[in-house]
């Protein structure tokens, strides 16, 4: 397997003169473990990982990427994955840039121990290893809840540390990695400041608390799952006291799978897997499966092509324009998606209002920006647009936006450039698929899609971005109190200054047992209630799914709630219409595949 087939887009791309601040900020949006530096036509000149960024300990730094620039290792999309493999472990790193070649050293790409390890599985592999107690490092760094968070980081920075455990009597109660020190920014202690370093705080004001741990005996594919999901560097390894034993680390599971056990340690006893649960992964595949009523796909010929639906008229911002003129040309002109261009004219990337939603769910919210980075389009924006063809089937297009998950594709085809948007397919779909499914056939089952009140703004942006929905709605139990649209979502915040927050009166009392008399404002954050828009239309789940998007088109909104025998039972949006018609698509490529299977078995 060569590095080509594993690698990924790399979602943070920076040059030598960035300022490490702002790839800070950038690694903490993305959850990006290494940041490619580059100079004119992609040269990669090197990178910098979460270890480098952690460096500096305030946010007045002036510091570069070429100060703490990373030359070595660079990987080839050519290069064996074991190669590949061996030469991070001996760079200690999780995560490398990729380039095309030692005579062309343009970025192609950047490969992670996390993109080796999800391919073997995809591909089938088995471990060599059975269990964790054939691969466990014994070897850790760990330090109590009240040492300072200074000497800590120097271990991480320092010393190359993976992760610190936390441990008291024995028994561990917590764990810090450099991601959690670039997620928060209260631990900065200013060494940089000519006025002298800030008294340094607890490691347990920091530290991550309730850390999972594994046992000797359990199976390298359990861990190996787990280390997928939640993206861990390690897992503490613990006896069935709960005393720690050692730790095992991403490079640690690649190495079951590639080479086996480790020489000379003490194999536990397999531990029979536990009975599987339920856990709520939504990859694209899951999506296009869950839906509330399943019902067969017809493959059917093409009505539409891509030049059939596709918006002739392109607005466009550049890369160094300000957010508030995206979202000015957004308003007046009423389109959703924008192309972004570089200061040559070339097409750079597509920024949508899907894209700032996301933005908005960021801890520390993007929008509180520094003097020297007012403006973040190039960071918020989608750098990898899918091109298709003009004359690509409609249901082609969709499957495309819905692999690469997002809302737009851009249409070559007559020596121009179109782009087809989520609301040019709802206008398709209303208009010539009628009869092709009913609600309940798009929707998601077990009332996705559905809030309460009270639910923070931050947890409905996530549930859009993880579930790839456009709307949710506003519940009371079966009473619906509005629907929030990422349409309206994204304005909202941005015309009050950005700065949009509650604010709440309390009284207190002055004198124990005096009156209630002294007054103070408590300021908080938005929920769900504050960003909602009333709805007074409805559709039953089995009403024609092309009737729902017409009334998506007449009241301006991404989403309606869907009833069942007077149970609200979920919401249709518009990007429900894009997972309808991508079904299509893969229905189709299944059908031609099984006809050449025949073909060829007869030819045989």
């Amino acid at each position: 397997m060569k590095v080509w087939e594993v690698m990924k887009q790399p979602t943070v791309v920076v040059s030598p003169h960035t300022r490490i601040t702002e790839v800070k900020a950038l690694m903490k949006k993305t959850g990006a473990r290494c940041a490619p530096a580059v100079i004119e036509d992609d040269k990669l000149v090197g990178f910098v990982v979460r270890r480098d960024v952690i460096r500096i300990t305030s946010l007045k730094s002036e510091a570069k990427v070429e100060d703490f620039i990373r030359r070595h290792p660079i990987l080839f999309k050519e290069m064996d994955l074991q190669t590949a493999f061996n030469v991070m472990i001996e760079h200690n790193v999780k995560a490398a840039p990729v380039a095309d070649s030692v005579e062309n050293p343009k970025l192609v790409g950047v490969l992670s121990l996390m993109d080796i390890l999800r391919s073997l599985l995809t591909a089938g592999y088995k471990p060599k290893a059975r269990t964790v107690g054939e691969v466990i490092t014994k070897e850790y760094c760990s330090c109590k809840p009240s040492e300072r968070i200074d000497r800590v980081w120097h271990k991480l920075v320092d010393e190359g540390v993976d992760a610190v455990l936390v441990e008291r009597n024995g028994r561990i109660v917590g764990i810090i990695t450099p991601k959690d020190l670039i997620d928060q920014r209260s631990w900065l202690f200013h060494l940089e400041s000519e006025r002298g370093i800030r008294s340094p705080g607890k490691v347990k004001s920091f530290m991550t608390k309730g850390v999972i741990v594994a046992h000797a005996g359990v199976p390298i594919e359990m861990v190996a799952e787990f280390l997928l999901d939640h993206d861990f560097n390690l897992l503490p390894v613990v006896d069935a006291d709960g005393r720690v034993l050692g730790v095992i680390r991403q490079e640690d599971v690649v190495y079951a799978y590639l080479q086996g056990a480790k020489p000379v340690v003490e194999v536990a006893p397999a531990i029979a897997p536990p009975t599987p649960i339920e856990v709520e992964y939504v990859t694209p595949s899951d999506r296009l499966k869950q839906v509330l009523v399943e019902k067969a796909v017809e493959v059917r010929p093409p009505l539409l092509t891509a030049r059939d639906v596709a918006s002739k008229t392109i607005y466009a911002v550049t890369s160094s324009d300000d957010i508030t003129r995206a979202i000015n040309i957004m308003l007046r002109h009423k389109v959703s998606h924008l192309l972004v261009l570089n200061e040559k004219g070339n097409v750079e990337g597509a920024l949508s209002k899907r894209c700032i939603v996301k933005a908005l769910g960021l801890k520390g919210p993007i929008w509180r920006r520094r003097a020297y980075e007012p403006r973040f389009i190039e960071q918020i924006m989608m750098r990898s647009v899918p091109v298709v063809s003009a004359n690509a089937s409609l249901e082609e297009v969709v499957s495309t936006m819905l692999f690469h998950d997002i809302d737009c594709a851009l249409v070559e085809g007559d020596g121009a450039k179109y782009m087809v948007t989520k609301d040019d397919l709802v206008e398709a779909y209303a208009k010539y698929y009628a009869g092709r499914a009913l609600v309940e056939n798009l929707i998601y089952p077990h009332k996705v899609g559905i809030v309460p009140r009270h639910c923070s703004l931050a947890h409905v942006v996530k549930l859009m971005e993880s579930h790839y929905l456009d709307a949710v709605v506003v519940a009371e139990g079966d009473s619906v109190e509005g629907v929030i649209s990422e349409s309206k979502l994204v304005f909202t915040p941005v015309k009050d200054r950005l700065e949009r927050r509650r604010r709440i009166t309390w009284v207190r009392k002055i004198e124990r047992a005096g009156r209630k008399i002294a007054r103070f404002v408590k300021v908080t954050p938005l929920v769900a209630e504050d960003m909602m828009v009333p709805v007074n239309v409805k559709v039953k789940a089995t009403a024609d799914a092309a009737e729902a998007a017409k009334l998506m088109l007449e009241h301006g909104v991404d989403g309606l709630p869907v009833y069942d025998n007077g149970k609200l039972v979920g919401v249709i949006t518009k990007l429900d219409f894009v997972r309808e018609l991508a079904r299509g698509a893969i229905a189709a490529l299944e059908e031609r595949e099984k006809k050449l299977i025949e073909r060829a078995r007869k030819g045989g």
